[in-house]
């Protein structure tokens, strides 16, 4: 038989020391009658009943919850004292500071393991409760960034899985200082790519979100203390920004710069800050090309794809027919139809579909018989047709002035069609049907 853990004999004699000492406080205080006896016999603590002639030792769940709840106590006064020597020690070295943080951590997750299994795979917020992980907090170690980063790593990292949206509500509520706020931060962003999109969402709604926007903190929006707005959206939102609101920035942070930060921004953020009124990005050609390089140069793929999806619901929520400032219009449509001609050999129908008949309606004024050099001539009778009936529907929200590119395009669409296909072209309500 292989050797028992070390961890699991410290773990067996913390609960043993306490059981001993919960046994004998119930034994001394409580009065036994003739049915219950009580007693401490060989290290463990017996609660028996007795029913006629048969006694039958009961599972005291309180025993259960007591114990791990004064684990979890004892596991913060250790923190508390081993950042103590790591902090007074000089020969305290960071090789030995990581081991001890190990065995705690361990501790911490084989109690969790045992109070999870024992309990019958309690709830969720019961685990929480029951472990008290917030409760032991005080007054002096929410603003003592050491012990937070600790006690993160111990107590918070093992119970990720069990967070629930009252968990992270009560952590916003908290008086942390905005350097122990911005340690939590960092640890929650150190696990984001181990976290469902619904717990890290959650992160975000519940704890960031809430916190940055408290007015009763030394700090509103932890914004004094930081070196403008890179520094800024890196330490109070860490990984989570992109769940964010551009707004949310703005509001919070009066002295936000979106451009600072652009290659942070999501897909939803740049087409936020397009569209936004109070930051002139309609009228701004410099930042809609940057926007726009930012999303083209950016190494993650589906950039523009995203970005869309995001500007396609905030115009139709906005009732945004066309884009008005033609010159931001046509940087906008040229650079999107350029970096679409690569794709558009392997487009399918829909894939037209999607792009001239939803992407680009609010654009399409500025379409020209030029732009229509990086569609390849190959492609299916049913793409032409998704093409042209993009460029039909969009003539109903412009005035006549603004037609003549898209007339123009349409006939030399038609012209340059295989003789095989037949298109349909609705003109001044007339229906034409021309075989080529």
């Amino acid at each position: 038989m292989g050797g028992i853990s070390v961890h699991v004999f410290t773990l067996t004699a913390v609960v043993i020391g306490f059981a001993a000492s919960l046994a004998s406080a119930q034994c001394n205080t409580t009065s036994v009658s003739e049915s219950q006896q009580c007693s401490f016999e060989d290290g463990f603590f017996h609660s028996n009943l007795t029913f006629g002639n048969t006694s039958v030792e009961t599972c005291n769940t309180r025993i259960l919850k007591y114990a791990s709840s004064w684990i979890s106590t004892a596991l913060d006064n250790l923190t508390i004292h081993l950042v103590c020597q790591a902090l007074n020690n000089e020969i305290f070295t960071e090789e030995k500071l990581q081991m001890l943080l190990s065995d705690l951590r361990q501790i911490m997750e084989s109690t969790l393991n045992l109070y999870y299994i024992l309990s019958n795979n309690q709830s969720q917020s019961d685990v929480i409760d029951v472990l008290g992980v917030l409760n032991t907090l005080t007054a002096d170690n929410l603003h003592n960034v050491d012990f937070i980063k600790l006690w993160f790593y111990i107590k918070i990292k093992p119970l990720l899985a069990f967070v629930s949206k009252e968990f992270m509500l009560n952590l916003s509520g908290k008086n942390w200082s905005c350097a122990t706020y911005q340690t939590i931060v960092k640890g929650f962003s150190d696990e984001f790519p181990n976290m469902e999109k619904m717990k890290q969402k959650m992160v975000y709604d519940h704890f960031i979100s809430v916190f940055l926007t408290r007015n009763d903190t030394s700090d509103p929006g932890c914004v004094s203390d930081t070196k403008g707005t890179v520094d800024w959206l890196k330490l109070n939102y860490g990984e989570y920004s992109a769940y964010a609101a551009l707004e949310d920035f703005l509001k919070i942070n009066r002295n936000f710069s979106a451009l600072d930060v652009l290659d942070s921004l999501s897909p939803d953020q740049k087409a936020q800050l397009i569209l936004d009124p109070s930051t002139g990005t309609l009228e701004n050609e410099t930042i809609v090309k940057l926007v726009f390089s930012s999303l083209l140069e950016s190494p993650e793929e589906g950039q523009l794809d995203a970005f869309f999806v995001a500007f396609v619901h905030a115009t139709t929520e906005k009732n945004v027919t066309i884009i008005r400032n033609q010159a931001v219009r046509d940087i906008m449509l040229n650079l999107t139809l350029t970096a679409l001609a690569p794709r558009f050999p392997i487009f399918e129908p829909d894939d037209f579909a999607l792009w001239f008949q939803t992407n680009l309606v609010v654009l399409l004024a500025s379409f020209t018989p030029d732009s229509l050099v990086v569609i390849p001539r190959n492609i299916s009778c049913d793409s032409y047709r998704a093409i042209l009936k993009g460029l039909e529907e969009s003539l109903a929200s412009l005035q006549p002035a603004e037609t003549q590119g898209i007339e123009s395009s349409k006939e030399v669409l038609m012209e340059g069609a295989p003789k095989s296909c037949k298109l349909d072209s609705n003109q001044d309500g007339n229906h034409q049907k021309l075989q080529l």
